[in-house]
């Protein structure tokens, strides 16, 4: 009998599978760069003056990059007291103790419609530094680049964005009308300085260092090529964890759902084996889970709350598809409010779905679903 493990929080748990009912694992093996790869791309940065680093949606690998990049910075004459890391007011605490280890000063953005006003003193700074991670993204087709850099100034671009498509079903790897809206507001910061990267498992795939927008479009190219994966025919269920992540919430977790849909068929299963321990993640999905949040109401009257899409984007997949989930949130709130089935145990979700289809049921495991973008047969994502 197979035994898989998957990432659930801070541990990996065991899944024990059949041969019968294991189709395949769904992974993509990617070469990390080296280190003197990433220093060589990072040593043609050019920055004047002092530096304020914008860290949009900071991880692991944000840091891995600038414990490489500070001394290419110092060997260039900037010292760890022009530098300044900002960084929005639910990733404070975590950027903190990781720049506490670097002698960097950490700053939160302050919510603004106006970007100039978004950052702290910042006339005083001779450069902005984008740094951000490239990801799949339901709304904006691709995370980071130009979609952070709204996200961190907290400005109401992101709600703009959202109602001027008024998208009804998530569209990962895909070049949206929302991203270009967003591009179309920004015009001021498309040639800032910015290191754009993609990775997987931790590791760090492609590293892309220029203008803002120009990175973005790269990176996002090479995302779609390394962690994109074709399947020659759908399931009726398959069973994924969002990875690891700095904070496990359920709106991580439904980064995988939204990437993993199209592994299975209509009126499949797919079940999510996501901790979240560190909550919802999001404002609307709190709200929403205190049955505080009327979205036909919002959307009428073009309210936007961070987080909206995917609560709009999980009833549209449920009324074609099974969700079954596996977390530490309480059972009521994710049946009653979110419409998951529950199971307590990785190895209920096997059971669910072998009762459900048939005890030669065969499934799709995916360790690592939001990373990974699965699509069948010859559409593209």
């Amino acid at each position: 009998m197979p035994e898989i493990w998957l990432p659930y929080g801070d541990v990996q748990v065991a899944l024990d599978i059949k041969a019968e009912n294991l189709f395949k694992v769904l992974e993509k093996e990617g070469n990390a760069l080296g280190q003197e790869e990433v220093r060589e791309k990072l040593d043609g940065l050019e920055l004047r003056g002092r530096c304020a680093i914008l860290l949009s949606d900071p991880s692991s690998q944000d840091f891995q990059i600038l414990i490489q990049l500070i001394p290419i910075l110092e060997s260039k004459g900037l010292e760890r007291s022009d530098l300044v890391l900002f960084t929005r007011k639910d990733s404070i605490r975590n950027v903190r103790r990781k720049a506490d280890e670097l002698l960097l000063k950490v700053s939160e953005t302050k919510r603004s419609t106006n970007s100039q006003e978004a950052f702290e003193g910042q006339s005083s700074f001779g450069t902005l530094l984008s740094i951000s991670s490239t990801g799949f993204d339901p709304m904006f087709g691709f995370s980071g680049g130009p979609v952070g850099f709204s996200k961190l100034i907290g400005s109401s671009a992101i709600g703009d964005a959202f109602f001027s498509e008024k998208p009804s079903s998530p569209a990962p790897g895909q070049r949206t009308s929302s991203a270009k809206f967003i591009e179309d507001l920004l015009p001021d910061y498309s040639d800032i300085p910015s290191i754009q990267f993609t990775s997987h498992v931790g590791s760090v795939l492609n590293l892309f260092v220029g203008p803002l927008f120009e990175c973005h479009k790269n990176a996002s190219e090479a995302l779609r090529q390394s962690n994109h994966i074709r399947i020659s025919e759908k399931l009726k269920g398959s069973i994924v964890s969002p990875g690891r992540y700095v904070q496990s919430t359920l709106s991580i977790a439904l980064k995988a759902l939204w990437n993993s849909i199209g592994s299975i068929r209509e009126k499949g299963t797919l079940a999510i084996i996501a901790e979240s321990s560190d909550g919802l993640g999001s404002e609307a999905l709190r709200l929403y889970s205190l049955g505080r949040l009327d979205l036909k109401d919002r959307i009428r009257h073009e309210k936007y709350v961070d987080g909206m899409e995917d609560i709009l984007f999980l009833k549209s997949i449920q009324a074609k598809y099974s969700t079954l989930l596996v977390s530490s949130l309480p059972n009521y709130y994710v049946e009653r409010h979110f419409g998951f089935s529950t199971a307590r145990r990785v190895g209920g979700t096997l059971n669910h779905i072998v009762e459900k289809y048939g005890p030669r049921t065969k499934l799709f495991v995916i360790p690592h679903g939001s990373e990974i973008l699965i699509s069948a047969g010859n559409s593209n994502p």
